[in-house]
């Protein structure tokens, strides 16, 4: 059983290691939109990121991360209830990340351990606003001159132009960020 277990955690996706030693390092436990957000917080200052986001209804949303919770989840390792995810495995995945990412787990619980989902996504929101700009809560959390920095992050044009765009070797993110910022509409 040991055996099994040491293959499985060797080809386990490094990304989702970063996740549970995320949650590990949070007492094993994480309100799901918290996850996002410390979760880009995390990749922000990774050298290169593990995860990347788009703009979505409460921020910034990685459907890669998404896809790898709930593959977790089916496979025992995390449980999810309409709020949160908890970590059932008790492997310590901390000590199966690189020294880097180990420490910035350590900072990231560091600056933000102690913030409420709100507090979470203002923050994300005035720092980073480019991935504000699709939320439905940042009219309630963020004063009209942090909005309007929301709001001019929004990319604009209004001509029509035949774009052409990448998309091989790239995350489906990446994707939809460039046709965000490119301002293209179907």
């Amino acid at each position: 059983m040991k055996v099994k277990k040491m293959l499985y955690l060797c080809k386990m996706f490094y990304r989702r290691k970063i996740i549970l030693a995320l949650l590990q390092i949070f007492e094993g436990q994480i309100e799901k939109i918290s996850l996002q957000k410390l979760l880009f917080l995390f990749t922000k200052r990774q050298t290169k990121a593990e995860y990347d986001f788009i703009p979505y209804f409460f921020g910034c949303y990685s459907y890669s991360a998404n896809a790898d919770l709930t593959a977790m989840v089916s496979k025992g390792m995390l449980s999810e209830t309409a709020n949160y995810f908890t970590k059932v495995d008790t492997t310590d995945y901390i000590k199966t990340l690189k020294e880097e990412d180990r420490t910035l787990l350590q900072e990231i619980k560091l600056h933000y351990g102690n913030m409420t989902v709100n507090a979470l996504m203002k923050h994300t929101y005035l720092h980073f606003p480019y991935w504000a700009i699709n939320s439905k809560k940042a009219k309630e959390i963020l004063s009209p001159g942090q909005l309007d920095k929301v709001n001019n992050s929004r990319p604009k044009g209004n001509k029509t132009v035949l774009f052409t765009i990448g998309y091989e070797g790239i995350s489906l993110e990446e994707y939809l960020n460039r046709l965000l910022k490119n301002d293209i509409k179907f």
